[in-house]
C-alpha cells in the first residue's frame, strides 16, 4: 500500500509537470512608459494578480479541509494551472497520521460556481482522471491533461 500511495503521488507530480509549463516573464516585453500614473496602474494590476492566486489557494484549502474533515493548516494546495479565476488544476496534500508517510493527496480539478462563487471539486485523487466530469463543467482542453473517456 505504501508503494501504491507513493507511486500515485509521483504520477500526479509527473502529470502536473508535463502539462504545466510556465511562461517566463521577460522584462523586455514590458512597455516602457515614464508616466507615473501608468506605472501605478501596472503595479496595481500585478498586486491584484498575486492576490488572486493567493486567494484561490486559501479558498481551496478550506474546501478540502471541510471535505476531508481536516484542519485548514493540515492541507496544502499548489495551483498548477488556473484560468479566468474559474478553472483550476493543481495538487493537494494533507496530513494523515494513519499513513506511513504521514501525508496523502493527489491531483485535483476545481471550478468556481458561476452564481455562488463557491469552489466545486470536480475531481481529486490519484490514478485515472475521467474526462466526463471535466467536460460537464466545460474545462478548457489544455487543462484536462491526460484524462480518459470511460
Amino acid at each position: 500500500m505504501k508503494y501504491y500511495s507513493i507511486a500515485g503521488f509521483l504520477m500526479a507530480l509527473l502529470l502536473l509537470g508535463t502539462a504545466c509549463t510556465e511562461i517566463p516573464y521577460d522584462a523586455s516585453d514590458r512597455d516602457v512608459d515614464h508616466d507615473t500614473s501608468t506605472q501605478q496602474e501596472v503595479e496595481s494590476e500585478e498586486v491584484t494578480d498575486q492576490s488572486w492566486e493567493d486567494t484561490i489557494d486559501s479558498e481551496l484549502q478550506i474546501v478540502f479541509a471541510r471535505k476531508y474533515d481536516k484542519r485548514v493548516d493540515d492541507v496544502t494546495v499548489h495551483i498548477g494551472l488556473a484560468k479566468e479565476n474559474k478553472f483550476v488544476r493543481g495538487e493537494m496534500t494533507m496530513k494523515n497520521l494513519d499513513t506511513p508517510e504521514g501525508i496523502e493527496g493527489g491531483i485535483f480539478y476545481a471550478v468556481r460556481h458561476s452564481s455562488s462563487g463557491e469552489w466545486i471539486i470536480v475531481h481529486d485523487g490519484n490514478g485515472v482522471i475521467p474526462c466526463e466530469p471535466l467536460e460537464l463543467y466545460d474545462f478548457p482542453l489544455h487543462m484536462m491533461g491526460n484524462c480518459v473517456n470511460e
